[in-house]
């Protein structure tokens, strides 16, 4: 299992806990308390660091994202689409304690894909049905920041949300289905860069990270057996 992603998920732990630390005030209506949370993100971060401790750093991850998708999203998106994504990433982690108890039934790195193709599709799908959903949402984010200001006429907004949100929705089910994994790998982390750099606000920074981390994961393995892509080389060879 991939060393980058452990890496990758430990540092965006690191960051949320230094969120809570040094700007407690965002967290003023949210049902957490700042201190006590960063030290569980902080914990978080240490396990995952470790070889021997991965799998307990995994399990922490995925209790205190799914605590926020619970618990806080409800209330504001604090945990925004990324961070639901980030569960199933936690959760590749755990993979070898279930195969411990399942046997070797469950296929190893071929879960960890599909589980990785799952998190990082997450996001652009929320993304992409809010833009045809609430495309006034779009437009005044695109009106209200000044590098998407800078590139999109007023008049080309509403377009541009649509356009955004078939692009979203299309790297979502490439990545869902396992279709053309490397590609939709390449534009799911153009995308994360790109909406961390345009975002401008740090807690975008975090998630993008460990979604990004995956993405390349699945560029340099692919799909795995579970995909489309796979099926079909299958009913080929038969």
């Amino acid at each position: 299992m991939s060393r980058l992603i452990a890496y990758s998920l430990a540092i965006t732990h690191l960051l949320w806990s230094l969120s809570l630390l040094l700007e407690p005030w965002r967290y003023a209506a949210k049902p957490l308390a700042p201190q006590p949370f960063a030290l569980i993100h902080i914990a978080a971060a240490i396990l995952l660091l470790a070889s021997r401790t991965v799998t307990l750093g995994g399990s922490v991850s995925a209790a205190i994202l799914a605590y926020y998708w619970l618990r806080v999203k409800p209330i504001e998106p604090i945990a925004e689409p990324q961070s639901v994504g980030i569960i199933a990433i936690s959760v590749i982690f755990l993979i070898p304690y279930l195969r411990r108890m399942f046997g070797s039934s469950l296929a190893g790195e071929d879960s960890v894909l599909l589980l990785l193709r799952l998190g990082v599709a997450y996001p652009f799908v929320e993304w992409g049905l809010d833009a045809f959903r609430n495309p006034a949402h779009f437009i005044a984010f695109f009106s209200s920041n000044t590098i998407t200001r800078a590139i999109i006429p007023v008049e080309y907004m509403l377009p541009a949300s649509y356009v955004l949100g078939v692009f979203e929705l299309v790297v979502a089910s490439s990545l869902v289905l396992g279709i053309a994994p490397r590609i939709s790998a390449v534009a799911s982390f153009a995308a994360l860069a790109v909406f961390s750099v345009v975002a401008g606000y740090p807690l975008a920074l975090p998630q993008d990270i460990a979604l990004a981390a995956a993405s390349l994961h699945i560029y340099k393995h692919g799909a795995g057996r579970y995909s489309a892509q796979a099926m079909r080389l299958n009913l080929y060879s038969v």
